[in-house]
């Protein structure tokens, strides 16, 4: 439990490490989708892939970048939660899970991770659960770590939040709250925004653990686009 609560720690530092010494690059996604495509290519999204769950720790930030956006230009994409969600909900409701129990919900957790392997929500899960199966210093539990941290400097690399030039990108809803979760931000309300330069964002209120108000900023103009596809 002690490294779980490290991260978020890590998290909130690194969003302002980040801020001062990187400069912000939003995903080209047109880009993205050509490398992942090519076999040649070493950010092949099945080499990639391979890679990123095996938690390959000499990956770079271009490598995070590619498994997190890549995602969205496969034929699969879907940017909207997962039944899952509730069946895991439906597995740990009783007071004192046994091993057992945990076991059974790792299962469920590594079912949606199958299918959609950068989905931060269930990533978050699956540390919350590799402790607990399996222990805080084990191999599953740092691997899957490993894997969340590397979404998440995926999108501390496009921006800070703090405007739509400065906005997180983001390919799925639920990554917006596991996002806020872990810099330690409790959104209080949310406005969708279509701006005059064709991109499409969620505008979140955000209260910090002392009280503090502001607003993020999530680029979304990916899931639009997506909802677009699927409708027409």
């Amino acid at each position: 439990m002690k490294k779980i609560l490290l991260f978020f720690v890590v998290a909130l530092f690194s969003v302002a490490s980040f801020a001062q010494e990187t400069e912000f690059e939003a995903p080209d996604f047109a880009k993205i989708k050509k490398e992942v495509n090519s076999k040649k290519n070493e950010y092949y999204y099945p080499k990639l892939l391979k890679r990123f769950e095996a938690a390959d720790t000499t990956m770079t930030i271009e490598h995070f970048r590619h498994i997190y956006y890549g995602a969205a230009t496969l034929p699969d994409y879907e940017p909207y939660g997962s039944d899952l969600e509730k069946e895991l909900e439906k597995v740990l409701d009783t007071d004192k899970p046994t091993k057992s129990v945990w076991k059974k919900a790792l299962g469920v957790v590594n079912k949606q991770l199958s299918e959609d392997p950068t989905n931060m929500t269930f990533h978050l899960y699956k540390i919350n659960i590799s402790e607990k199966v399996y222990g805080e210093d084990s191999k599953e539990f740092i691997n899957a770590y490993n894997q969340l941290t590397m979404l998440f400097y995926a999108i501390l690399s496009t921006g800070d939040g703090t405007s739509e030039e400065t906005a997180f990108y983001v390919t799925c809803v639920s990554d917006e709250y596991t996002l806020m979760k872990m810099i330690g931000m409790k959104p209080k309300g949310q406005a969708l925004v279509h701006a005059d330069n064709g991109e499409s964002y969620d505008v979140m209120d955000v209260e910090d653990d002392e009280g503090n108000e502001s607003k993020l900023y999530f680029n979304i103009t990916i899931m639009m686009e997506q909802l677009d596809k699927m409708f027409k």
